[in-house]
């Protein structure tokens, strides 16, 4: 126990997997995550300290621990098909609505580790599908509102 009775429980939710941090009088009591309300109870993984400012330290710690032993894979979130269409409506928007060149397209998915091969294959499906237009090279994410 602190000095002026406050002790913050640093915890990950095993439902949720939010990281965050709630008061409680003592270890045995239970909390709710944050995010997901989920019953937070000690287990011997928590961490303990008397400080909002210890609490985010070591928040951070375990978020920094947790993202260097998962794969990137896994941390990316979306397929790649899509990540794909999103770097093309991205890049468009950044080109003030003008359209990307393929160029630049396969040049971002390189950046980001896809593969060349798959991308262009991605490309040409997402064309097909009505999701994107070729016109001459430069490439265009197709809105609802869009009429050709």
């Amino acid at each position: 126990m602190t000095v002026d009775g406050k002790i913050y429980r640093v915890f990950t939710c095993p439902r949720c997997n939010y990281t965050g941090y709630r008061e409680v009088s003592n270890r045995d009591e239970d909390c709710a995550c944050n995010l997901c309300t989920a019953r937070i109870s000690h287990t011997p993984e928590m961490k303990y300290v008397d400080s909002v400012e210890d609490a985010l330290q070591v928040m951070q710690m375990i978020v920094l621990r947790a993202q260097r032993r998962s794969k990137p894979e896994l941390r990316l979130g979306l397929g790649v098909k899509r990540r794909v269409l999103n770097m093309v409506a991205d890049l468009s928007d950044l080109n003030h609505g003008r359209g990307v060149s393929i160029d630049r397209v396969l040049q971002e998915c390189r950046d980001a580790g896809i593969n060349l091969q798959k991308a262009q294959n991605f490309l040409e499906q997402l064309e097909e599908e009505g999701l994107i237009m070729d016109m001459d090279g430069t490439l265009r994410a197709v809105e609802e509102d869009d009429e050709w």
